[in-house]
């Protein structure tokens, strides 16, 4: 029996233009990093996409630029597969808050376990 796993990112894995082919492909994607920016009161999205990299590595940016860019990626695949379950989350540091906000989110088919 096979199991799936969704592996999300820590603080690190930050790189400039993260986010942005989603952003400019997708319009669900862009929605989500505007709502961002209109909730952090600054221009996320703009850092993760065009840097500069000393910004962006700073962890008041790293740190929701990841999260953000996962959370972006995790409801991009929610949408296009609605059927995929997913047996458990997993990642490294910062990723265990986004497996926790994964484990609550709702999608019909699965079961997640952050691990």
């Amino acid at each position: 029996m096979s199991k799936t796993a969704l592996i999300f990112a820590g603080q690190g894995a930050q790189t400039v233009g993260m986010g942005k082919d989603l952003a400019e492909k997708y319009p669900a994607a862009r929605a989500w990093f505007d709502r961002a920016n209109q909730a952090l009161g600054y221009d996320l999205a703009a850092i993760c996409f065009m840097g500069p990299e000393a910004e962006l590595t700073k962890t008041e940016n790293a740190q929701p630029g990841i999260f953000l860019v996962s959370w972006v990626a995790f409801e991009l695949l929610r949408e296009r597969a609605p059927k995929l379950g997913f047996d458990a989350t997993a990642g490294l540091s910062l990723a265990s808050w986004l497996n926790r906000v994964i484990a609550g989110a709702s999608w019909d088919t699965a079961s997640s376990k952050s691990v």
